[in-house]
């Protein structure tokens, strides 16, 4: 199986201070892969390399194989992005929102209507399409923001936070529709997240602390692994491994 993101010895420093400390870790084309950290542990900074918003002081990065370095638009081609900020306007339709984005990638009118078209199949917006964005609830909103990455076809999807402040039934639809996106598109999805259960929706999960990689690999890998040490589930893990890095 191909690799979907390379990163390679990557650092990022503001002045004297590291905010991401030579991390590497891959993950594989397919996977839903979870970058779990607490806050201030380096995983925002990671999200803004991973979507070309900010270069790295050190270190390689791949998308799709393409080099975050020297091409950039190649891989802004291959990649949709949901920000913890809401970037859609309140004031406008869902549909209009979409259509706005999906204008930057298509030049005909009958190519974003039918891209539009996909997305609302591929994420049940049928019921939202028309309706004024400002309106929407916080789940129906984060649905519709998913909706406004895939405009562009991508083939990594990645997510900051993605269910933060939602309630379960809403965090239950997100997950159901990044899961559909998953099987039926086979579309890799990297998402950070501090909440230690959002973990059971991956397959690759990567713990970080402090802008550094505690554990990264298959989460059956990293389960087997640390059992034999007494720690048997994903939240002993982590804390575990948080705990001894934060007292050293």
């Amino acid at each position: 199986m191909k690799s979907c993101i390379e990163v390679d010895n990557v650092s990022k420093q503001y002045g004297k201070a590291k905010a991401v400390s030579e991390m590497s870790f891959t993950v594989l084309q397919g996977q839903i892969s979870a970058f779990l950290g607490p806050n201030g542990a380096g995983k925002s900074t990671t999200m803004n390399m991973l979507s070309t918003l900010l270069p790295p002081t050190s270190g390689k990065i791949l998308i799709e194989g393409y080099s975050m370095e020297k091409q950039q638009e190649q891989i802004k081609r291959q990649i949709g992005v949901v920000f913890q900020e809401d970037v859609l306007d309140n004031a406008f339709s869902v549909y209009e929102n979409l259509y706005y984005r999906g204008s930057l990638y298509y030049e005909r009118k009958q190519q974003v209507k039918k891209r539009i078209d996909e997305v609302v199949s591929l994420l049940s917006l049928e019921k939202l399409i028309h309706k004024r964005y400002g309106t929407c609830s916080g789940g129906q909103k984060r649905i519709c923001q998913i909706g406004r990455a895939l405009m562009s076809k991508p083939k990594l999807l990645l997510l900051d936070e993605p269910t933060i402040g939602l309630d379960p039934i809403a965090r239950k639809q997100v997950w159901d529709a990044l899961r559909k996106l998953n099987s039926l598109l086979n579309m890799t999805i990297f998402f950070s997240t501090h909440y230690i259960e959002e973990t059971m929706n991956a397959d690759h999960i990567c713990m970080i602390s402090q802008g550094h990689i505690l554990v990264c690999g298959k989460k059956d890998w990293v389960l087997k692994e640390y059992r034999s040490r007494g720690s048997l589930t994903i939240q002993d893990i982590y804390i575990d491994l948080l705990s001894e890095d934060l007292r050293l």
